[in-house]
């Protein structure tokens, strides 16, 4: 079944109210419907329920007797339960309803005296249960797009290259560590700068760009260019990455210093002499 169809539709729905004839008439509406209704007239009940049944919304009275239904609202919560939760009341009860929603509930119905409201309850209900439907898959993209945010932070890291990310507006949107230990900033200064002002001091891009290449050609592109961040040349390589329109959403910059023969001879010297002082000590 399709969430967001708006066809077929059949909810279970637990209906929390101490009235047993506006709860019955609450449950025929529903019903004829296509959906299917449980009574429970207090909160401990529905919590025992929502722990046995598959429930999809909940309409929950806020004038129950022993546990009012803001109470039940909190429990639900902690609980941890997934249900779409939609809370009854009176209007003088308005202001405790919009402080429920803010927290998590996905709207509320005031009662009025003719009881209008029970024959828009199965399209509130459903309106209700789709933008529920809609939050979780939200938070659940988000929660992804966090996970894979921290595991390309790692791999960045581990990289003895200087790396960050780029959006295709010039505006660096993740650096590695050596990259960020590179340039003396910290994260908070180098995220939302463009490359240009980090990376080559400027306040426009460089001639001979690889990103703006990239970003021209949709192609890897690998260049040698020069950056104050270096005392020599670095070899600048430019990755793009596609969205699934295939345009390009983000590109990888990859710096590998190049040093001169001579410097490579020093450095191996210098390591020879640092073992063999260890050695002799």
């Amino acid at each position: 079944m399709n969430p967001y169809s708006g066809k077929n539709i059949a909810l279970n729905i637990l209906i929390v109210e101490d009235e047993r004839n506006l709860a019955l008439l609450q449950k025929d509406c529903l019903e004829e419907a296509g959906h299917r209704a449980i009574i429970t007239e207090n909160g401990e009940k529905a919590l025992e329920l929502l722990d046995k049944e598959q429930i999809n919304v909940v309409l929950l009275d806020q004038m129950l007797p022993a546990m009012a239904g803001a109470e039940v609202f909190a429990r639900i919560l902690h609980e941890g339960h997934d249900v779409c939760i939609i809370m009854i009341t009176g209007r003088r009860d308005c202001c405790l309803a919009e402080q429920i929603v803010a927290y998590g509930a996905e709207d509320y119905i005031v009662k009025d005296n003719d009881l209008r409201y029970v024959e828009a309850l199965p399209r509130i209900v459903e309106r209700c249960w789709k933008q529920h439907e809609i939050k979780k898959e939200n938070k659940r993209l988000k929660n992804e797009n966090n996970l894979l945010r921290r595991c390309l932070t790692a791999l960045l890291n581990s990289s003895s290259d200087y790396i960050f990310v780029m959006d295709k507006y010039n505006h660096i949107t993740l650096a590695s560590e050596g990259f960020m230990e590179l340039t003396g900033l910290k994260n908070s200064d180098i995220l939302g700068n463009t490359c240009f002002s980090v990376v080559h001091q400027k306040n426009k891009c460089i001639h001979d760009c690889p990103y703006q290449d990239t970003l021209k050609t949709g192609q890897t592109v690998t260049k040698t260019i020069h950056t104050p961040l270096f005392k020599h040349n670095v070899l600048a390589t430019t990755i793009p990455i596609f969205n699934d329109e295939n345009k390009i959403e983000q590109v990888i910059h990859i710096f590998k210093p190049i040093k001169l023969e001579n410097e490579k001879t020093y450095d191996i010297r210098r390591k020879n002499l640092e073992v063999w002082q260890r050695y002799q000590h």
